[in-house]
């Protein structure tokens, strides 16, 4: 896996915002297709608990990247850099 370090030039962290901007929506619509099957399942037919179980890890993991892909985006911006810092912003 790779880490995120300090951007070195001007133009670095615009196309690695952009980048992560396409996962953020990539991973929404994931989150959103996995959430709408989960949901369209008939849970009263028992024959359907190994889908919902895999759906659910599915939905689970899929969140948990989104989150992941926000915490990037947010570490990206200048402001949410300056207040780490200790300045104002």
């Amino acid at each position: 896996m790779h880490t995120l370090t300090e951007p070195s030039t001007t133009t670095q962290p615009s196309r690695l915002r952009d980048l992560l901007a396409l996962r953020w929506r990539n991973q929404v619509d994931l989150v959103t297709d996995l959430a709408i099957r989960r949901h369209s399942i008939d849970e009263t037919d028992a024959g359907q608990d190994a889908l919902v179980d895999a759906l659910d890890a599915q939905l689970s993991d899929a969140r948990r990247q989104l989150a992941d892909i926000e915490a990037a985006l947010h570490r990206l911006d200048p402001r949410h850099r300056l207040a780490m810092a200790g300045g104002a912003g």
